[in-house]
């Protein structure tokens, strides 16, 4: 049996096809599929909202009335608060549920790209399509979701220009999509260099105007992203916080025990700074403008005067990054048992890529690694939780699906000569 080889010869639309009618047939019943369970879950599951301050962002914005609080980014606010005006917590679910389902045909198209033929590309879209953490944020008020389908887009365009070439189109989609994922995700400059590379295997070279206009719509992307949210163009002040919850002297053991440094501000700062915190601590205390160089500050200097600490702060980020997320449900009860199925493609894939025999690795191969290292990046500097893997999970299943598959098929052709 012969890999599946899409015909990615200067033909955009036709590329995305083995005979476009399978093609189209099999995700239309993928996201027939998606949407059961999209239903099933907004009917069946309580809504809950993880992260509270979203929506005190969603309750405060209108059309004339930006969000005034930029300690976060604003892009699932931005998005939600609409909705929210509209048609309250069910208008909420059902954007949730778009971006669910704008996730699930993303994973389906980014597999044909990476050489799985339609109908096993279905099949493994399911892996993504059953996702947990993805399918139960339809009913949920935080991140994660938005995040996931941003990183796949940015992933898609980035593979067609490394597929096609870096076309007037895809550059300009690259452009836009990238500087939305500024917006929803700062740290997700460290994929630049990455998404780089890409443009520099692709057959077709970027001229230096198409380069430009990359980078010049990616600027004005985020800037109106900005202004539609705040009133004007903003870089999100939790940076600094998220370094010093990853970098103070209690940082090691609140990682091991709650699986994210936060908790250790408190004190860490205490501790460092007794007459700066209160003795009744208000909620948003340690969100404070005021405390941004005092973050920036201390953590430098933990960095710089324990080094063998920071070594080892590294290993435990990366560790907490990659365990099952056990902050709810013990590892022994069936959500703990899930959790541990969750963190599972990990290893696998490094299983894949490090096992004798595996096919050659190609340049989409190497996109795929660099996007995951640069994404993992900013959690080793910073702060580090479970949930943050969700994304790269994503990246992490089509990435070992590719391998499997094309494992497989290079066996047959083998047995067959």
């Amino acid at each position: 049996m012969p890999p599946y080889k899409p015909d990615y010869s200067g033909r955009t639309v036709r590329a995305l096809s083995l005979e476009s009618l399978t093609l189209r047939a099999v995700l239309a019943l993928v996201l027939g599929i998606a949407a059961v369970f999209v239903v099933a879950v907004a009917y069946s599951r309580p809504f809950s909202v993880p992260m509270p301050g979203y929506m005190v962002d969603i309750k405060a914005w209108s059309p004339s009335v930006p969000i005034a609080d930029t300690f976060t980014p604003l892009a699932c606010p931005l998005l939600l608060a609409p909705a929210f005006d509209l048609a309250g917590i069910r208008g909420i679910v059902v954007v949730e549920a778009a971006f669910y389902l704008v996730t699930v045909a993303v994973a389906f198209i980014l597999l044909s790209f990476l050489e799985v033929p339609p109908r096993i590309a279905g099949l493994a879209t399911l892996l993504i399509l059953l996702h947990p953490e993805i399918l139960l944020s339809v009913v949920k008020v935080w991140d994660v979701g938005l995040s996931t389908c941003v990183f796949l887009l940015l992933l898609l365009v980035s593979l067609i220009i490394l597929r096609l070439g870096a076309t007037l189109g895809p550059c300009l989609a690259l452009g836009f999509v990238l500087g939305f994922s500024l917006f929803c995700r700062p740290n997700f400059a460290l994929l630049v260099p990455a998404i780089l590379y890409g443009l520099w295997r692709a057959p077709a070279k970027p001229s230096g105007l198409r380069f430009t206009s990359i980078f010049l719509v990616a600027a004005v992307t985020f800037a109106f992203a900005g202004i539609a949210a705040h009133g004007r163009p903003f870089w999100p002040r939790n940076g600094a916080y998220n370094f010093y919850a990853g970098n103070n002297p209690f940082s090691s053991q609140v990682l091991l025990e709650k699986l994210n440094g936060e908790p250790s501000i408190m004190p860490a700062l205490r501790a460092a700074h007794s007459g700066l915190v209160p003795d009744t601590v208000p909620q948003d205390f340690y969100y404070s403008p005021a405390l941004q160089p005092i973050y920036t500050h201390d953590a430098v200097a933990f960095v710089v005067h324990h080094p063998g600490e920071q070594i080892r702060l590294i290993g435990i980020k990366l560790m907490t990054l990659f365990r099952p997320d056990t902050k709810v449900h013990p590892l022994r009860s069936a959500p703990g048992l899930c959790k541990a199925a969750l963190a599972l493609p990990a290893p696998i894939l490094l299983i894949l890529l490090l096992s004798p025999g595996r096919p050659p690795l190609e340049s989409v191969d190497w996109l795929l690694i660099a996007l995951a290292i640069a994404y993992i990046l900013p959690f080793l500097l910073t702060n580090s939780d479970p949930r943050f893997r969700t994304p790269l999970d994503a990246l992490i299943i089509l990435h070992a699906v590719r391998l499997v598959f094309l494992r497989f098929t290079t066996q047959d052709r083998k047995s067959t000569r």
